[in-house]
C-alpha cells in the first residue's frame, strides 16, 4: 500500500506553523524567566539586573542600527513600563490590609514580567533581522547541495536514505530550537546573537546535506 506524500505547500505550511508555535512558546518562556530572576535573585536586585540587561542590549543596539531603525523600537519599548502601577481596587471580603500586602507581593513579578517582555521584544526585532542570514545561508547550502547531487548522479554515486532523513530532521531542528533557546536565554544580545549564527550555519550545512543526498532520480 503506498502512503501518499505531503505537497510541498502543505510541508511549508506545517514548517511555518511549527516555528510560530514555536516563537510564542519562546516569548512565554523569556517572560516567564524573567520572573524567575525575580524569584531567585530577589525583588529589587533581579528587577535592577533585568533593567541593566534591556538598557545594554538597547545600547548595543543603538550602535549597530540606524537612527530611524532605533527610534522605531524606542518608541515600542515606552509602551510598556517598567513599574506596573495598580489602580487602587476594593474587594468587599478582603480588608484593605490583605489587599495591600497581596499587591506588594505581586507587583515585583509584574514588573519582571513587564521587564521580560522588553527583553523579548528586543530579542524579536534581532531575530527579524537574522532572517536575513538564516535566508542567505539556506541558499547557499541548497545550491551547493544539488551540485553535491548532480555529480552524484553523473558518477554514479550511492544513495544514502538514512542520512538524508536525519539531515531533514536537523533542519527543522536546527530552526526552532535555536530560536526557542535564544529567547529563554538570560543573556545579553551580543552573546545570544551567536547562537542565532551557529544555527544558521548549521541550518546551511543541514540544507546541503538533505539536498546532497536527495535520491538520484525522482
Amino acid at each position: 500500500m503506498n502512503v501518499k506524500k505531503p505537497a510541498l505547500y502543505q510541508q511549508c505550511f506545517w514548517l511555518i506553523l511549527h516555528t510560530i508555535t514555536w516563537l510564542i512558546l519562546g516569548g512565554i518562556g523569556c517572560v516567564a524567566t524573567a520572573i524567575v530572576i525575580v524569584a531567585f535573585k530577589g525583588q529589587s536586585a533581579g528587577l535592577a539586573w533585568l533593567q541593566t540587561l534591556v538598557h545594554q542590549d538597547y545600547a548595543t543596539l543603538s550602535n549597530m542600527l540606524q537612527s530611524n531603525t532605533i527610534m522605531r523600537l524606542y518608541r515600542e519599548l515606552r509602551l510598556i513600563p517598567d513599574v506596573w502601577i495598580v489602580p487602587p481596587i476594593n474587594l468587599p471580603m478582603i480588608s484593605d490590609y490583605t489587599q495591600q500586602q497581596c499587591w506588594l507581593q505581586l507587583l515585583p513579578f509584574i514588573s519582571g514580567a513587564l521587564l521580560g517582555t522588553k527583553l523579548l521584544l528586543i530579542k524579536m526585532f534581532v531575530l527579524l533581522h537574522g532572517v536575513l542570514l538564516f535566508l542567505f545561508l539556506g541558499c547557499v547550502g541548497l545550491v551547493d547541495g544539488f551540485t553535491q547531487r548532480a555529480i552524484r548522479r553523473m558518477a554514479a554515486g550511492r544513495e544514502s536514505a538514512l542520512l538524508y532523513h536525519q539531515a531533514k530532521r536537523c533542519i527543522v531542528i536546527s530552526l526552532m530550537l535555536s530560536m526557542f533557546i535564544y529567547l529563554i536565554a538570560p543573556l545579553p544580545i551580543s552573546q545570544a546573537s551567536w547562537i542565532i549564527a551557529i544555527a544558521a550555519v548549521v541550518l546551511g550545512m543541514a540544507i546541503q546535506l538533505t539536498t546532497k543526498t536527495f535520491k538520484k532520480y525522482v
